[in-house]
């Protein structure tokens, strides 16, 4: 049995989230790759090395993390009950999205859910919320493990969604879509899939906005953005590897302002422009 057929039971027996799959894949030795891990060995091999190979935890976690989970928990919560023929409002979400500890959190997340129970995709049959995949990338690589927030089909067309947070709306990268696109294409037979990203941008009043709170983004999805993924992955893997090697020596590329971890980055600290 190959890597990828062991972490395809584990994913099928699996009963919690993808948090909780991935603790259990480390703990077990199954390794795997992932949009994320890619994108930030791309970033910054030294960071790299802090999150997943020192496995460096932040305490406390940053205010965003915790309002990004927490959303997507809404997020989840909102179509599952689409998916059984229900229409819930923004008010339903309200023991899912208060943050009692955190007043301005609260409102954010309050806001957030309001916009999300606007912008619904409608006519749209739910197929997969939070849907946990493992794809076989083959070329002497290891599997890749994802979630994808949400999986829709209008009649022949498929839909993979994914939900963003944050202060304001950021460039996204079409690697994770191409990803989650592929994965639809091989599980569902489908022959035609589209992807968004939904972002929604944390505001206090959304009657006193100057910009919107939301964002749809289609991106144009090809057989082209996988042969591009895939290069990504085999030079993302070699550069992994090299980490693991190299170790604390593994350098840092200065890309700190992102960066949840440049607080416990001795790298980050010494460079003087930071």
């Amino acid at each position: 049995m190959n890597e990828f057929q062991r972490i395809s039971r584990l994913i099928a027996a699996h009963k919690g989230g993808a948090r909780s799959l991935v603790e259990k894949l480390d703990a077990r030795g199954h390794r795997h790759l992932s949009f994320s891990k890619i994108a930030c060995v791309e970033s910054c091999p030294y960071s790299y090395f802090l999150q997943y190979v020192k496995r460096e935890e932040l305490d406390p976690q940053p205010a965003y993390f915790v309002k990004g989970r927490v959303f997507h928990r809404a997020a989840a919560s909102f179509y599952r009950r689409v998916a059984r023929g229900q229409r819930p409002a923004a008010t339903d979400l309200g023991t899912i999205t208060r943050r009692p500890d955190d007043i301005v959190a609260e409102c954010h997340l309050r806001n957030a859910a309001e916009v999300l129970a606007q912008n619904a995709f409608e006519g749209w049959e739910v197929l997969g919320v939070e849907d946990i995949f493992v794809l076989d990338l083959g070329r002497g690589l290891p599997p890749c493990v994802g979630v994808i927030d949400l999986v829709l089909r209008q009649g022949s067309t498929y839909a993979v969604v994914d939900h963003k947070t944050g202060k304001d709306f950021w460039r996204q990268d079409p690697m994770q879509l191409a990803i989650y696109r592929e994965h639809v294409l091989r599980e569902h037979g489908a022959t035609k899939v589209q992807g968004y990203f939904d972002a929604y941008r944390w505001v206090n009043d959304l009657r006193r906005i100057r910009k919107p709170a939301f964002e749809r983004t289609r991106v144009r999805l090809s057989s082209r953005s996988w042969a591009k993924a895939q290069r990504r992955f085999e030079a993302g893997y070699k550069a992994i590897k090299e980490v693991e090697r190299a170790g604390e020596k593994s350098p840092g590329t200065g890309s700190c302002w992102m960066c949840a971890w440049k607080g416990v980055c001795k790298k980050a600290h010494d460079l003087s422009w930071w």
